[in-house]
């Protein structure tokens, strides 16, 4: 929380935010679980990665999605309705086959978790986990993640409007 207090005072870039919160999220979570950060793209359209973790398996493949290119799950839960999207047993999940595709190492993840970064009612991001293992991410589990994310997506927001300004200038 301190490295995203420093973010908030605007002393980090966009990809430090994203760096620093992947590591205070990861750490609470299971040592199995890779993590990527997603932020919305204005000037591009749709969403770009900005930070990515990796223990074992399981990120979106494409560096660069448009919303229409995302799994329609997280397209759905996350984009649309600004809702988490938890698998915890991807082998029991209707949702897993069209996420399985998207995912680099996607027949080797077990749990997944998609959470939106929202900051003043604005989605600016999506913050992405995976482990190898089923049940390790459960809505229990990634309850204090989910709960960080909000404090993620705050400085993301300032920064994410800065860059977008120095493009336009």
């Amino acid at each position: 929380f301190n490295a995203l207090s420093q973010a908030l005072a605007g002393s980090m870039e966009l990809e430090e935010i994203a760096d620093r919160f992947l590591t205070s999220a990861r750490a609470s979570l299971d040592e199995s679980v890779s993590g990527a950060v997603y932020v919305q793209d204005d000037a591009r359209g749709g969403y770009r990665r900005v930070s990515e973790q990796r223990a074992r398996v399981g990120m979106l493949t494409l560096e660069r999605y448009t919303a229409t290119d995302l799994p329609a799950p997280i397209r759905t839960r996350v984009i649309d309705h600004r809702g988490s999207l938890i698998v915890a047993d991807a082998s029991l999940s209707d949702a897993w086959p069209s996420l399985r595709a998207s995912l680099v190492d996607g027949d080797a993840v077990g749990s997944l978790a998609a959470l939106p970064l929202v900051a003043h009612d604005r989605l600016v991001g999506i913050a992405l986990f995976a482990s190898d293992r089923a049940g390790t991410l459960t809505a229990d589990k990634v309850q204090l993640t989910a709960l960080s994310s909000s404090f993620a997506a705050a400085p993301l927001r300032p920064a994410l409007s800065l860059r977008d300004a120095h493009r336009r200038a």
